[in-house]
């Protein structure tokens, strides 16, 4: 097996370790890898090839992880959440600690108050969150 090989080998058990522990860390060292692989193949010196790889690697660690991480977090609103979430409903029944329901768009729903206050029948209430088939809401002043 030739060099070159043998850096595509480690390229690609970087990119499993990559799948099985997603911290978009293996994967450039997976990049450098495959980097340093196309030089190895024109027969670049082991010395040479080990510092374009450390080199490769750092750069991709210090520069692409992080803006990687950043467009990994951003975070797309649900089904729930753009139809739901910051709207009002009308309370069903009384709101309190350990029962209550709201209607909105004509579909009767679970609800507790944010601060655990008690919400009357027929009070408008905003919904700030989802829990499940559970929403949190807040009481209007």
């Amino acid at each position: 097996m030739e060099i070159w090989q043998i850096w595509c080998v480690v390229g690609f058990i970087f990119v499993i370790i990559e799948i099985v522990t997603p911290a978009m860390f293996f994967l450039n060292l997976a990049f450098a890898s495959f980097f340093v692989s196309f030089f190895a193949y024109f027969n670049l010196d082991i010395t040479l090839q080990v510092v374009l790889f450390a080199i490769v690697s750092l750069v991709g660690i210090l520069i692409l992880r992080p803006y990687m991480l950043n467009k990994e977090t951003t975070k797309q609103k649900t089904g729930i959440e753009e139809k739901y979430i910051n709207k009002y409903a009308k309370v069903i029944e009384e709101i309190n600690e350990f029962q209550g329901a709201i209607t909105i768009y004509g579909e009767r729903w679970l609800a507790r108050e944010k601060n655990n206050n008690v919400v009357s029948v027929n009070e408008e209430v905003k919904i700030i969150a989802n829990e499940g088939t559970l929403f949190i809401v807040e009481k209007l002043d």
